[in-house]
């Protein structure tokens, strides 16, 4: 019998689509066997002997079982281990064939009823208490109250946990015939009776209400509640009915449908929330719609069931102020959401059983509400009416409903704090006048767990612990004339100080001096070399119109075409921040010379490689061309060759003044100079870095306008909005990034990649710079 038992579980736990609950199990005696089945997996774990079970009990907190024979009371652990064994008659010698079996699951005392009497048990075995009854013992049930109800011979008795009678109702003029079974539906606070054909319920909450009375097709033979809904099932002959709070009939199965002779045994498994019903041959799996999900056989029918008590236990936990939280408000919030768990399950009750809810708290020991409790969020709240101390508060709750359930206790320490930390001196001084635009905003506040914050920059990121102050330091760039910069301390309380400082910048930051040509001078060539000096913060360009002079130190160098006859040059010089200054001059040009002579490239990246040409732009040839590439007084290339290449390779940085002696077909000499402008990309690649490591540390201090600035117009208008959403995010990104990986350096485009772990992978990102037609290097696209 035992294999044909475990062969259909295991192919219960294969099919069955209930959900599993973690430890749930119930125990069934069967042909002198007691056994243990798991309904997470629907297997049966354990069995052991046990020749007759009068009743089984469980606690609703562990798999253990009480098991009542007609002389013994034995206490099984959830391994099948018999804990305690206490023979009937050393409890009271009256006790023989008892057969009422019922266990408190609050404290795991246990109660048993025979003939006239009841007794208390301790969750040891040891009796604590016995009452007397004025007649015989049908059946006994304990309600959530921890109240004990006992169903006598039409009479009805309720005792308290103590053993002390509460009530006794008289059931004769409500019922014709004895009821046999008793059924609690606690949340509803109605008490269900069943007897011949008759089942009848009785409305605790409205005592002189007559009771409903439903007739039956067939005697109870046994009757069970879901404690959860209140919905009351029965067993009668070969059918399973059941019954809502107002007498509707929620369900009518006809057992034989399912291959079940009759019904015997009944029982309702809250921790499953599964109906388990005990047939004349079998044991059968109902889920709590009354959907068949498994019948087995059993060889007698199980004489007895038990499945686990119904536990219902409030639930508490904090919202506001979170624990060990840190305020600055001096009246705050006490929030706490509430529900309920039954067998450490969510009950998923509706807002009218939390009506009943309350709240006990103490604030420093002393109590506080009333608590004003919100159906629609589940959350209690309570605002105190005074200021509270600064400093340390201790908060303590328990939730406790309407039948005296209460939950554990919430503890919670928050500090109040609502003194704004102080600047206590601030440099340079409000109102101060520089000279140079990178300077750095000094201090120091009264509160070493503060942080400084400059408006638009972010906070400091140099700070010292000097006793009990805050030393920081940030560095700005001004630009010209004022700037209004707003510092603020924050404690961590959310207190906040502020002051604002003015600072004015009274030096051009960009500034430049052409050298040549000189203004209303005359150009007897087709383009003319624009020179001079300049000064402004790193990357600063230089801009001719349409050309991008290249640069040596503070000098720049342009090869400027011009247009026959008079030509107004804008020389430009363009800070990274947008900052300007600009020398205009106007030149005449008397169109291209005889001899003319060009290069190209003018300037680039070392090494740089540099095609020259030498054109007559009369009717006399060219005969001979003496070349002095690097300018050092020495011939480096001669040729008759009008046609032959003209190319040198600049390997050093650097400034060249190319000399070309040119022989024509009537041995007239000219000489020609071109400058060659060789830059350094080892200090290239160096402002480029610095441009990234700029640009990085903007969004890492959430900067966005500073970030922008680093970017030309369209990558602007791509990462603006991205740097929005990515907000929150962008110091932790940042901080991802791998130092930029030097690709490609051209006069025009650089291209750099930086590698992220994303996801436990390596992974490659390109960047590019480009230099706009200011002479200013941003970035274009990442």
């Amino acid at each position: 019998m035992l294999c044909t038992l475990r062969a259909a579980f295991a192919a219960l736990a294969l099919l069955s689509p209930l959900a599993a609950f973690a430890d749930s199990c119930i125990w069934f005696s069967d042909d002198g066997v007691l056994s243990q089945v798991q309904t997470n997996s629907n297997a049966i774990a354990l069995t052991v002997p046990l020749p007759h079970a009068n009743a089984l009990a469980m606690n609703g907190q562990d798999c253990g079982v009480w098991a009542l024979d007609n002389k013994s009371l034995m206490r099984y652990d959830a391994n099948g281990d018999l804990q305690t064994r206490i023979e009937l008659g050393a409890i009271d010698k009256k006790l023989g064939g008892a057969d009422q079996l019922a266990v408190d699951p609050h404290d795991g005392s246990v109660w048993i009823a025979e003939h006239k009497q009841l007794i208390h048990l301790s969750s040891t075995g040891v009796k604590i208490g016995e009452s007397p009854l004025n007649g015989p013992v049908r059946t006994i049930a304990i309600a959530l109250d921890r109240s004990v109800w006992v169903l006598g011979n039409k009479q009805l008795w309720q005792f308290n946990a103590q053993g002390g009678l509460i009530a006794t109702i008289d059931l004769h003029k409500l019922v014709t015939s004895a009821p046999k079974f008793l059924a609690i539906d606690n949340l509803g606070g109605r008490l269900w009776l069943a007897g011949e054909k008759r089942l009848t319920q009785i409305n605790l909450k409205q005592p002189g209400q007559p009771p409903l009375r439903i007739n039956l097709p067939h005697n109870a033979a046994a009757v069970t509640v879901n404690p959860l809904t209140g919905e009351v099932w029965l067993a009668a002959e070969r059918f399973l009915l059941s019954y809502g709070r107002e007498g509707n009939v929620v369900s009518a199965i006809d057992l034989r449908a399912h291959g079940i002779s009759k019904a015997e045994q009944l029982a309702f498994d809250p921790a499953s929330r599964a109906l388990w019903v005990g047939g004349k041959e079998s044991l059968s799996r109902f889920s709590d719609r009354g959907e068949l999900i498994v019948t087995m056989l059993a060889k007698e029918g199980p004489q007895a069931l038990g499945v686990p008590a119904f536990t219902l236990t409030p639930s508490l936990h904090l919202i506001r102020p979170p624990q060990d939280a840190l305020t600055n408000n001096p009246q705050p919030t006490i929030s706490y959401g509430y529900d309920a768990t039954c067998n450490n399950q969510a009950c998923g009750f509706e807002q009218s059983y939390f009506n009943s809810y309350s709240v006990a708290a103490t604030l420093n020991q002393q109590p506080i509400g009333p608590f004003a409790f919100d159906g629609s969020t589940g959350q209690t709240s309570y605002v105190p009416g005074t200021r509270l101390p600064e400093g340390r508060n201790k908060l303590s709750a328990q939730a406790k409903d309407g039948f005296g359930l209460i939950s554990s206790t919430v503890d919670d320490v928050f500090t109040i704090d609502t003194i704004a930390p102080k600047f206590l001196n601030v440099s340079p001084a409000n109102g101060s006048v520089m000279t140079t635009p990178n300077i750095s905003l000094t201090g120091v506040v009264d509160d070493v767990t503060a942080v400084v914050v400059l408006e638009g920059v972010g906070p400091a990121t140099s700070t010292g612990i000097h006793g009990d102050t805050l030393s920081f330091s940030i560095p700005v760039i001004l630009k010209p004339g004022l700037n209004t910069f707003t510092l603020a301390v924050l404690d961590k309380a959310g207190n906040t100080a502020s002051q604002v400082i003015h600072i004015t910048l009274s030096m051009n930051v960009v500034s430049l001096t052409v050298s040549s040509p000189v203004n209303g001078a005359v150009i007897t060539e087709d383009s003319v070399l624009v020179t001079g000096t300049f000064k402004g913060p790193a990357n600063t360009g230089i801009s001719i119109g349409h050309v991008v002079a290249a640069q040596d130190g503070e000098r720049f160098y342009a090869q400027v075409p011009l247009e026959t006859g008079t030509n107004t040059l804008a020389v430009t010089a363009t800070a990274p921040d947008g900052s300007t200054a600009t020398q205009s001059l106007e030149v005449a040009s008397t169109g291209a010379n005889p001899i003319a002579l060009h290069a190209e490239p003018h300037s680039g990246l070392a090494p740089l490689k540099v095609n020259f040409t030498v054109q007559s732009n009369t009717a006399n040839t060219v005969s001979k061309i003496d070349a002095d590439y690097n300018g050092d007084g020495s011939s480096d290339f001669s040729t008759t060759d009008p046609a032959a290449q003209l190319q040198f390779t600049y390997t050093a940085p650097g400034v060249y003044q190319a000399r070309f002696k040119v022989t024509d077909s009537q041995n007239q000499v000219v000489e020609k100079t071109v400058a060659v402008v060789v830059e350094d990309a080892v200090k290239r690649d160096q402002e480029l870095r610095a441009i990234w490591t700029q640009f990085t540390g903007a969004l890492a201090r959430g900067s966005k306008s500073e970030a922008l600035a680093y970017l030309n117009g369209p990558a602007q208008a791509k990462y603006g909005p991205v740097f929005d959403v990515l907000g929150p995010y962008l110091n932790e990104i940042v901080a991802s990034y791998s130092p930029p990986l030097r690709s490609l350096i051209a006069t025009e485009l650089a291209e750099y990649a930086i590698v992220r772990q994303v996801g436990g992978e390596k992974r490659l990102y390109f960047m590019y710079f480009v230099r706009g037609e200011d002479g200013v290097w941003r970035i274009e696209s990442m």
